[in-house]
């Protein structure tokens, strides 16, 4: 083709975008939802309107996003709370703009390193900056719009914190795979869209939505009653465009109707299913020099009747071991990472990208989308570039190569999921690892990650309707007397976080007050200011009594974090006075704070805190099994926390080796200039 997304039938809904793009230049947002069924073109218009807006509006930040599309049977992406619109925060603190991690890095020194936010994970950078957006736009915030959940709040403000600085696309496809909480965002930012500068661009498949009870449902159904949000549904090709097309595959290309009303019978229009059939014929053309039909379309039995007929003879050109690959790689999802791959083939990784790469360039069925953390590492992410032939090549596998294939992915999974101690990192491999179970039949994983799904759903998102979704999920694959164990099991759960949410949607000026509650961001953030600033005055007296003030008069209103936070500045305080006792007590409560908060940033600020108590006591031996609890859990850490942890050691190894502690200190300090911790280098070395 001569472009990689042909203007061909588009032009209609491109003059949609750009009427919206009129609109978001002048501050005034809006919503353009699509349906089509596989085929129609979806993901292809969602990277035209990508390209098309980076090339032509370079003040407009456009990212595209999609939600998971089911793994066999299993529907994912109702188990994974606001998919899409993560991925889109992810893509945001990429940027040098804003990312938090710079601004929070500006003014502060070693002693800070302790109470460093949790700003390793999405979710807690979208609670930082959410709340920051409501303390100081209050008015445009979400708290002038109607009452919501916690979570929902955070997000709609972290995006308005990005658009006021450059109005934001954002492209999301399959939405109708969608979470219920991202449903809810959605309409949130759908009610009130044209006050701020973000266009969202929706796509949906209507035959799933209406057989499938999909949280989405309901969200289209209700679109009419948002005047910002025009919808409409992708239409078959006509002749005309078929013509157009043609152009695209074979040179000096004239027209010829009998041609085009085969493509048109052959494709009832549907623009993937023609793309197919003239890729097929650019291979085997049917004109000759001069443009002339040489052979007889009219009842031509030998001619590909279906579009499985044409990619079947497309695939006599591949080897068996690359349809083997392709089958393979199929299992994992229309997704796929070199990692995986690379692992089920027993081949090392840069022989596997090789094979893909090559398959991809004389193909065009996969595509890579660039490298990705999926399941806790960096990996190449590949995609076969139409769901036809995913499920070409899933369906193309034996009951036995299905389900041990699926029980493959699930043991390297496993063996993940249970070589970590990082609950954030568990809580994003459980939805997988349930979904790979399911189709290999391992009931009893299943159960257990939908379980785990579920309460890092209640904990963190305060989503009763992921933990229902969870038993509708498990209900739906196990025995009826299974299903109701499970049912009861989930019972307590389901009723703690039904209390949780209806709480929770009568406070909008951050979480509830339980273990996530402020008792005001600003006001917390500026006495945590000054007792850093007194630490690094040496001023401990007072540092000693602001924590004092702190944590007897606002103790209750702290969160778990908020409270390990200063419970660890006032043990440094107090240790620096050589209170020992009292330093041992503030620790001892930071740490019994960690059995009802598990969080493994939390865990390793303590355990760091305790080793330099212990270090300062003389005692060694306790210091160091502190230090190896903390680096235990720090792959996955933030590097600021990764930092905390680096200094520690090359503090408290100084006496017993310099050398070691030289080493130590030189990552530290490296780590630290990339971070742009301007005084940490200088009062470090001074330490050691």
């Amino acid at each position: 083709m001569k472009s990689k997304h042909s203007l061909v039938g588009i032009e209609q809904y491109l003059d949609v975008y750009r009427n919206s793009i009129a609109k978001l230049k002048k501050g005034n947002g809006s919503v353009i939802l699509f349906s089509g069924e596989s085929g129609m073109g979806k993901s292809a218009l969602l990277e035209y309107f990508d390209e098309f807006t980076k090339k032509t509006e370079r003040s407009i930040t456009s990212i595209m996003t999609e939600s998971n599309t089911p793994i066999g049977d299993f529907k994912i992406g109702k188990l994974q709370p606001l998919y899409s619109f993560s991925k889109a925060v992810e893509y945001l603190l990429e940027s040098k703009e804003l990312s938090p991690e710079r601004r929070l890095a500006k003014n502060v020194g070693l002693t800070a390193l302790a109470v460093i936010p949790l700003i390793g994970d999405v979710f807690y950078a979208v609670k930082e900056m959410g709340k920051d957006w409501r303390q100081f736009k209050k008015e445009k915030s979400s708290e002038s719009v109607r009452k919501v959940s916690n979570v929902a709040a955070d997000y709609y403000d972290t995006f308005l914190a990005f658009a006021d600085k450059k109005p934001l696309i954002i492209l999301m496809d399959d939405m109708h795979w969608s979470d219920a909480q991202s449903v809810e965002l959605l309409s949130l930012m759908s009610e009130k869209i044209t006050d701020f500068p973000i266009m969202i661009v929706a796509s949906y498949k209507e035959s799933d939505l209406q057989s499938q009870a999909l949280p989405f449902y309901n969200y289209v159904n209700k679109a009419e009653e948002y005047p910002a949000i025009t919808k409409f549904a992708l239409e078959p090709f006509i002749l005309d465009y078929i013509r157009d097309l043609s152009k695209d595959y074979f040179a000096n290309y004239r027209g010829n109707n009998e041609f085009e009303k085969w493509i048109f019978d052959h494709s009832y229009g549907v623009p993937g299913v023609i793309v197919e059939y003239l890729k097929y014929f650019s291979q085997f053309p049917p004109f000759d020099n001069q443009g002339n039909l040489v052979m007889n379309f009219e009842g031509n039995e030998f001619l590909p009747s279906t579009v499985q007929s044409v990619f079947a003879q497309h695939l006599e050109s591949l080897s068996d071991e690359d349809r083997n690959l392709l089958a393979i790689c199929s299992a994992e999802g229309r997704e796929f990472t070199a990692n995986i791959v690379s692992q089920l083939f027993n081949l090392d990784v840069l022989s596997t990208i090789k094979k893909l790469r090559s398959l991809q360039n004389n193909t065009g069925i996969i595509k890579s989308i660039g490298a990705q953390v999926r399941y806790g590492v960096k990996t190449t992410v590949y995609k076969f570039t139409q769901a036809f032939y995913h499920s070409f090549f899933e369906n193309s596998l034996e009951y036995e190569e299905y389900t041990a294939l699926h029980g493959q992915i699930a043991a390297l999974l496993k063996q993940k999921f249970e070589a970590t101690e990082d609950e954030n990192l568990r809580s994003e491999i459980a939805p997988y690892l349930a979904a790979h179970s399911s189709e290999s039949g391992d009931e009893i994983t299943t159960r257990d990650m939908l379980m785990i799904a579920a309460k890092s759903a209640a904990n963190k998102y305060g989503s009763a309707d992921i933990i229902k979704d969870a038993v509708a999920e498990y209900s739906e694959l196990a025995e009826a007397s299974e299903s109701e164990n499970f049912e009861y099991e989930f019972g307590e759960l389901l009723r703690q976080t039904d209390v949780t949410t209806d709480n929770s949607t009568k406070i909008t000026n951050g979480d509830d007050s339980s273990s996530l509650q402020s008792f005001e961001t600003a006001e917390f953030k500026s006495i945590r200011k000054s007792i850093i600033n007194d630490l690094l005055k040496n001023d401990y007296d007072s540092a000693t009594l602001k924590s004092k003030q702190v944590l007897s008069t606002h103790y209750d209103d702290l969160t778990h974090l908020e409270k390990i936070q200063i419970l660890t500045l006032s043990a440094k305080s107090n240790l620096a006075k050589g209170d020992f006792d009292v330093a041992d007590d503030n620790l001892q409560k930071a740490s019994a704070l960690l059995s009802t908060y598990t969080d493994p940033v939390a865990e390793s600020i303590v355990y760091t805190n305790i080793a330099l108590y212990n270090f300062h006591r003389n005692n060694l031996s306790k210091a160091y099994y502190y230090l190896d609890k903390a680096a235990s859990i720090s792959t996955n850490l933030p590097s600021e926390v990764k930092l905390l942890l680096l200094s520690a050691i090359a503090i408290i190894t100084k006496n017993s080796s310099a050398e070691k502690a030289a080493g130590y200190y030189e990552a530290a300090n490296k780590l630290s200039k990339s971070l742009k911790f301007e005084n940490f280098g200088k009062e470090l070395k001074e330490l050691i």
